[in-house]
């Protein structure tokens, strides 16, 4: 068992990498708060074997109090619009009462849900159920507008898919798309070299 103010190198405790295992030092320290002993990377904040830990540190400044989730300062909706996903997730508590719909539950006290989902459920005032699919009727997954959302059966979902893919709606919805795709590809070298609409 080390002693406070023993010095090893990362490497003497199993730790990998050049940085870590040949040139940083770490130092045993205790938590002047709780008492926890723990291996520590020597710091000359760290040196006398003194060092608050995360979870003591974050009461002292006060950010474990803020709270999580809608109750943090650094909440910012919980809208998630990922690129590599066709839909928009959103993040809700655990509190909330459409939180059995979510899907990755338990982390940070919360889960995600689609958002589409969300607001037809919240527009029914109830769940829905997994035989319950939301239809886009433009097309577009990531235009959640109420009135762009259909409660269908899966059934009618693939059918609505096969029958809409040729509308008029989504035909113009694929234009637009194509049409600002090309004209992103076509400013991308201008940006690149400096113009700007003064030059032109």
């Amino acid at each position: 068992m080390p002693n406070v103010g023993d010095i090893v190198h990362g490497k003497d405790l199993g730790k990998s990498g050049s940085y870590y295992a040949g040139i940083k030092k770490n130092i045993y320290a205790k938590c002047p708060d709780c008492g926890k002993e723990r291996w520590v990377i020597l710091r000359p904040s760290t040196s006398s074997g003194i060092s608050r830990c995360q979870s003591c540190c974050g009461k002292q400044t006060g950010s474990l109090s803020q709270g999580k989730m809608e109750n943090s300062p650094h909440w910012k909706g919980g809208r998630g619009d990922y690129t590599y996903k066709p839909y928009i997730y959103i993040r809700i508590s655990d509190t909330d009462p459409f939180y059995p719909m979510s899907t990755h539950q338990g982390r940070c006290g919360g889960g995600e849900i689609l958002e589409h989902r969300l607001i037809m459920a919240r527009h029914l005032n109830r769940m829905l159920t997994r035989k319950e699919h939301v239809h886009h009727k433009n097309g577009d997954k990531k235009d959640n507008r109420l009135e762009n959302l259909e409660l269908v059966s899966p059934a009618n979902h693939s059918l609505y898919d096969v029958m809409c893919s040729h509308c008029s709606v989504r035909t113009e919805n694929r234009r637009l798309k194509a049409e600002i795709k090309r004209l992103t590809a076509q400013l991308k070298p201008m940006i690149r070299k400096g113009y700007t609409h003064k030059q032109h």
